[in-house]
């Protein structure tokens, strides 16, 4: 094995939540809290070699601070087999408050690309005032032919600021239609995630992105289009809640599914 390589028997796939204030753990610092959770339940983690060790561990798709989600995927790397359930329950139960793992399974190392890699859309609810009016606002100008339905919003990067089209990278926009049953573990279409009763009588909008390695439509980029271009305020968009109800990966015959 080289310096960087991971010593690992057995590889866990976790579906978890971030919840209410962990919502504002920023992506290091997760990590590290899964790290110290990981040695609080005494669970065989293995760490890759050389002068600074770490777990071998990677997320589907990094969460921006104050981005909640209920359906989000980790890839854990053991030094030896377990239960997967024993292993959910006992890492979960080492999470703080708000921080929660429901599933766990194991993958087979398949030497194909990792989950970061297979990631390709996401889905995000929206929670403001006005939410499901923007959102048919949004959807009215989308369907114009040509450039009058385009959505071009200043994305900032490394390096500097650049004119981003997001109407290729919206895949669906609903002003919160009905829960429909989630996709189950052995895949299917992507479909909207169930929520509470609480939060179905919010006004919110859903939306289904891009995502991952190749294009990824931000949240916040989405709001930015809905003040532009659907009246939105600045101060409303600036306080809305977001929830990220769905990851999805490839499946057969050109459909999105989620990854476990």
């Amino acid at each position: 094995m080289t310096a960087q390589e991971p010593n690992a028997k057995r590889t866990f796939r976790i579906r978890f939540a971030r919840t209410g204030p962990a919502a504002w753990i920023g992506h290091l610092d997760l990590m590290r809290v899964f790290e110290r959770a990981l040695r609080r339940a005494c669970l065989p983690a293995a760490f890759t070699q050389g002068f600074n060790p770490h777990p071998v561990m990677t997320f589907a798709l990094p969460l921006g601070v104050g981005v909640e989600t209920r359906d989000d995927y980790a890839e854990i790397g053991l030094s030896e087999d377990m239960d997967p359930a024993l292993f959910a329950r006992r890492l979960s139960a080492a999470l703080p408050e708000g921080l929660a793992v429901s599933q766990a399974q194991a993958v087979a190392s398949e030497g194909g690309p990792g989950l970061m890699a297979r990631v390709r859309a996401a889905e995000y609810r929206l929670e403001f005032p006005g939410a499901s009016a923007a959102c048919r606002r949004l959807l009215d100008r989308m369907a114009r032919p040509g450039d009058d339905g385009a959505l071009p919003v200043e994305k900032k990067g490394k390096d500097g600021v650049r004119t981003l089209d997001l109407r290729p990278l919206v895949l669906s926009l609903d002003p919160a239609p009905p829960a429909l049953p989630a996709a189950g573990p052995a895949g299917g279409v992507a479909q909207a995630t169930p929520v509470s009763a609480r939060e179905s009588a919010r006004d919110a909008l859903s939306a289904l992105v891009a995502a991952g390695s190749r294009e990824n439509l931000r949240p916040d980029l989405l709001l930015d289009a809905l003040v532009r271009y659907a009246g939105v305020p600045e101060a409303v968009a600036g306080n809305a809640r977001i929830l990220r109800t769905g990851l999805f990966v490839d499946g057969p015959g050109g459909t999105l599914v989620r990854p476990m």
